[in-house]
């Protein structure tokens, strides 16, 4: 917690720790030119959104996303892939447009007010490239803003991405789109896509789910398996 809600870091800290515990409408944000270093990791707590924006962090705690929203606004926002991403039930972590390159995701539940565990407020202002390892651990929610897209995709033919659903129902929110893209066969279990978009893209199935349900406002779509083409 604190009174000033927007942080600015001018320097590199090394904390021991960093908990943000703010209720909804009262959201942090950290940016600047500094950055977050050393063996720290990062608890987001309490019903309100953290935004992380500093552009070289390269701590090697864990990421744990426990309640609320913690909205990543660089693709260092998370630090070195040491550490790992986990996101718990009724939390969401929000992937912002940015490319999180290797980082281990791990994930479950609706996410905060079902927007999804994942999901994503922007689209990405390069490449669709946003998670390459996610598993999830119960049934979980995909969620995407009007307008945005974010993608679980391969780096390329020989540094495959992976999505392991261990057989968890996998449901569909929001009004963006959702890309599983040349990630082969996920192991989803029942798909419910309630708006917005699911796309398979070059290898990626949807495995052997016992049912795909699309709801009014949700659409289903497959585009070119084959990797070569654009």
């Amino acid at each position: 917690t604190a009174s000033n809600k927007t942080v600015d870091l001018v320097d590199d800290v090394r904390p021991a720790s960093i908990t943000f515990n703010n209720s909804a409408g009262n959201d942090y944000t950290v940016g600047g030119v500094g950055s977050i270093g050393g063996g720290t990791g990062i608890t987001k707590l309490g019903t309100g959104t953290a935004t992380i924006s500093t552009t070289n962090n390269d701590f090697d705690g864990e990421v744990a996303v426990n309640e609320g929203t913690l909205h990543v606004a660089s693709a260092n926002a998370l630090g070195s892939t040491v550490g790992g991403t986990t996101v718990a039930s009724g939390a969401t972590l929000d992937v912002g447009g940015a490319d999180l390159g290797d980082e281990v995701v791990t994930a479950s539940g609706a996410g905060a007010g079902g927007k999804g565990a994942i999901t994503s407020s922007t689209a990405p202002p390069g490449s669709f490239r946003n998670l390459r390892y996610l598993t999830l651990t119960g049934d979980t929610t995909f969620g995407a803003d009007e307008g945005a897209r974010w993608d679980i995709r391969s780096l390329d033919e020989d540094t495959p991405g992976t999505l392991t659903g261990g057989g968890h129902a996998l449901t569909k929110e929001g009004a963006g789109t959702v890309s599983l893209s040349d990630i082969g066969d996920p192991d989803l279990g029942d798909i419910t896509i309630n708006n917005g978009g699911l796309v398979t893209q070059f290898s990626s199935t949807l495995g052997r789910p016992g049912s795909v349900t699309i709801n009014a406002g949700g659409e289903l779509a497959f585009f070119s398996n084959d990797p070569e083409r654009p």
